[in-house]
């Protein structure tokens, strides 16, 4: 189930592509509108074609990166991927990822040990099974922080064979 998390998510990056092909497109009305406009105009159109551009970066930025960011995240997770290999470094006044948003997806295309079983034989309703793999998700994402340690890193490497 995994290849349609896959699928997903290059949709989703041919439509971040996509969506700024159409602001530079309208960037360059915007630059030709301003340069053919009359002297004296209150520039409307201009205003219109701002509007339409900022909409697109908007849609672009807020809604379709976090849509991608937590694929990736739950596509990495039910590929047995470490949180810290994903997301690599962490900017400063980064947002943390919706994971209610990574558990809904982690179910929906997961199966196998990854995910809380919800069967006949299982009595877990639905959102207790969202619930469990929301808590899932932030253990395994604060083994990143742990893995960042020195003590942590020190006690794993001296552990190892």
């Amino acid at each position: 189930m995994t290849y349609r998390l896959k699928i997903k998510i290059k949709s989703l990056a041919a439509e971040a592509a996509i969506i700024r092909h159409e602001e530079r497109r309208v960037t360059r009305s915007i630059d030709w509108t301003k340069a053919h406009e009359p002297a004296g105009s209150n520039h409307s159109e201009v205003d219109a074609l701002r509007g339409k551009r900022w909409n697109l970066r908007a849609h672009r930025i807020y809604e379709v990166r976090s849509e991608q960011r937590a694929s990736l995240l739950a596509y990495g997770y039910l590929r047995g991927k470490a949180y810290a290999s994903i997301e690599q470094s962490s900017r400063f006044g980064r947002p943390a990822p919706n994971w209610d948003k990574v558990a809904t997806m982690a179910l929906k295309y997961g199966r196998g040990d990854k995910v809380p079983s919800f069967g006949p034989n299982n009595t877990a309703t639905e959102s207790s099974r969202k619930k469990e793999m929301h808590e899932t998700l932030k253990v395994w994402a604060a083994l990143r922080i742990m893995a960042n340690s020195p003590h942590i890193h020190n006690v794993v490497t001296q552990n190892t064979p």
